[in-house]
């Protein structure tokens, strides 16, 4: 008795920090995730039990059943690309709250810093735990039900959030060329008709997914490119590696709050690709 208490002494941290859950659905959640751990003989000659994942959120796992990988390489880099950044579009209120320099520096540094880390976490655990749930499933096996269905529900909000901004985008950079004539009626028309391309997708399969992916990601790279070889020609050397161009002066401050977060956000979402 006194080891079971001992075990289950760290899960009683939430209860210390935020006091003891008050709905029923998080009286439910705390039951079972406080009750005492289970002797050994009540899994005696079940080996299994210690690698599968729980009841409540067992999946399908495909590599455990001996099958291959839905997802080539090429199609997990496009899957990838999108999670995290999907391009440089996103950027332009970095270099306006910091400056373009900084924001170089913050695209050159962050990554190593804060995605790094992620993306070591979601291959280890990915590898690890290979569950169509990803991170809820990790926590779950970590903390138990309770801190698990915080995580998802947690997700899911900052996903309906995070989703209803790239509508929003795509049609402010069409906005920039007039020739398409976006009034404001149009701008709903075009920003369901992404949402429901990109449900349609969604519906086909994550292998869809993932091959549309690979096209988009080269449309989205494809402009960058042109204008870096359409440019290279008409850029002075001497200018732009010797400090040719003159600081501006009167720049205004450092806003960091909209600078870090915005950097951060555009190179998070490793995570994500732990649920493929």
């Amino acid at each position: 008795a006194p080891a079971r208490q001992q075990d289950a002494a760290p899960l009683r941290m939430p209860v210390q920090l935020f006091g003891k859950p008050t709905s029923s659905l998080f009286k439910r959640c705390a039951t079972q995730m406080f009750r005492s751990s289970p002797s050994p003989s009540d899994h005696e000659g079940d080996n299994e039990d210690a690698t599968r994942s729980p009841p409540l959120l067992r999946t399908n796992n495909r590599t455990s059943n001996g099958l291959k990988p839905t997802l080539s390489w090429p199609q997990l880099v496009g899957v990838t690309f999108f999670a995290v950044c999907g391009g440089d579009y996103g950027l332009e209120d970095s270099v306006g709250a910091g400056g373009a320099a900084l924001t170089l520096l913050g695209v050159l540094v962050l990554p190593w810093l804060w995605s790094l880390p992620i993306a070591l976490m979601t291959a280890e655990l990915g590898s690890a735990i290979p569950e169509a749930g990803g991170c809820v499933v990790w926590v779950h096996r970590a903390f138990g039900p309770f801190l698990a269905q915080q995580n998802a529900v947690w997700n899911l909000v900052s996903n309906t959030f995070d989703n209803a901004l790239y509508p929003v985008m795509f049609v402010d950079y069409l906005v920039w060329f007039p020739a398409l004539r976006v009034a404001n009626g149009m701008r709903y028309l075009i920003s369901l008709g992404m949402l429901a391309t990109v449900t349609a997708l969604n519906l086909l399969g994550v292998d869809v997914v993932a091959s549309a992916s690979n096209i988009f990601a080269l449309l989205v790279i494809s402009p960058f490119v042109a204008l870096v070889i359409a440019g290279l020609p008409k850029l002075p050397a001497a200018e732009a590696w010797l400090g040719g161009i003159e600081p501006a002066t009167g720049d205004p401050p450092i806003r960091w709050g909209a600078f870090l977060s915005v950097l951060l956000w555009n190179t998070s979402g490793y995570d994500s690709v732990g649920a493929l």
